[in-house]
């Protein structure tokens, strides 16, 4: 077995028997090391993830903010919007509350969950948190990021495929429209719901683990990931049954989320943050 710490060296299981010829023997007592890991493993307190504010995420944050305030910058003082000063003054203010307030935004939401994740994982793991990731080699890192490239390319020449399949069958099944949204959304999810199908019924083995995790959790845990599972596919559903116009319902210019939008999001994250604290351990 090896080492969940380092992934390089071997671990003895405490208690297993070595067939020695002619005699049987014990394992050696294993080290301080091991006991701490197996034996006698840390508190959950002591180890429970906090949030955390290095240097280089000060440094990953200003840099953030600074990049897109410059090019608002440049494009506000270029020349290309024209106006009275008035209309200038309210456009640049505008412009700088919604580059700074969707980032404000979009930089707490990623930092809380993440942070609830690890919360998540952590009670799930027993409070030994994650095992250390492997380094990809460079061939490996080149593979992925073509493979990456090329799932990116095939979406894009889908979403355009499937733009001009709508255009031609909307009026064939509507005559007084042109475009349906809906209709797009599910030419667009509907290939990817048939590809996820196929994987599941040629690998079934990929189940195991939500099949575990089920059956390990409690029931308050079981009602909030049910929950939150509902809440995601409705706010997915969202924008194909009623269309752009119901996520972008209520938008003002100083703010890029609109309302719609935006309750979904936070309404997401109160329900990861409802499984991470139902969440019991492992």
């Amino acid at each position: 077995m090896m080492c969940q710490q380092c992934l390089a060296e071997a671990v003895p299981c405490p208690g297993d028997e070595l067939s020695v010829p002619g005699q049987f023997g014990k394992l050696p007592a294993p080290t301080a090391r091991e006991k701490a890991k197996y034996v006698r493993p840390a508190p959950l307190a002591g180890n429970f993830p906090r949030p955390r504010l290095t240097l280089k995420t000060i440094m990953f944050l200003v840099a953030i903010w600074a990049i897109p305030n410059a090019i608002a910058t440049w494009v506000l003082r270029s020349g290309y919007i024209t106006g009275t000063p008035a209309q200038v003054r309210q456009w640049t203010s505008d412009t700088f509350l919604a580059v700074n307030l969707g980032l404000a935004f979009f930089v707490v939401w990623t930092a809380v969950m993440r942070w609830l994740l690890r919360v998540i994982q952590f009670k799930r793991a027993g409070g030994q948190g994650p095992l250390p990731v492997r380094k990809l080699a460079p061939r490996q890192c080149a593979a992925l990021g073509l493979r990456i490239v090329a799932i990116l390319v095939l979406i894009y020449a889908w979403g355009a495929a499937a733009m001009f399949l709508v255009m031609w069958l909307t009026p064939k099944i509507w005559p007084i429209q042109q475009f349906s949204f809906p209709l797009f959304a599910l030419v667009m999810i509907a290939p990817l719901m048939t590809i996820a199908a196929l994987r599941l019924w040629a690998n079934p083995r990929s189940l195991h683990p939500i099949r575990h995790e089920w059956r390990t959790a409690s029931v308050p845990e079981r009602v909030s990931c049910v929950a939150l599972f509902a809440w995601t596919l409705g706010l997915i559903l969202a924008p194909i049954t009623g269309g752009p116009s119901l996520l972008l319902f209520g938008r003002v210019s100083w703010f890029p989320i609109p309302p719609g939008l935006l309750i979904g999001v936070v309404g997401q994250l109160v329900l990861v943050a409802a499984v991470a604290l139902t969440t019991r351990d492992r």
